[in-house]
């Protein structure tokens, strides 16, 4: 799945790392890192990319997006 995920991603996601919660076979969850200016735009471009990877796989028919929220990490020195 993560191999996955990085082929949906482009550039301009700012996508640095993937991790794959597949605890529940249902219900997996994603956690992208991302580079970004805002957190809104974060959480854009985690959602531009899972639409992406839905969209293009097609063992992943009728999987839906439920939510995409990142959380604020502001780096010392940036």
């Amino acid at each position: 799945m993560r191999a996955l995920v990085y082929a949906c991603a482009r550039p301009e996601d700012g996508v640095e790392h993937v991790s794959v919660h597949g605890d529940v076979p249902s219900a997996p969850v994603l956690g992208l890192f991302l580079v970004g200016d805002s957190l809104a735009r974060a959480e854009a471009s985690a959602a531009a990319v899972c639409a992406r990877l839905v969209e293009s796989r097609p063992e992943l028919s009728g999987w839906i997006l439920l939510r995409a929220e990142a959380p604020l990490l502001v780096l010392d020195g940036q």
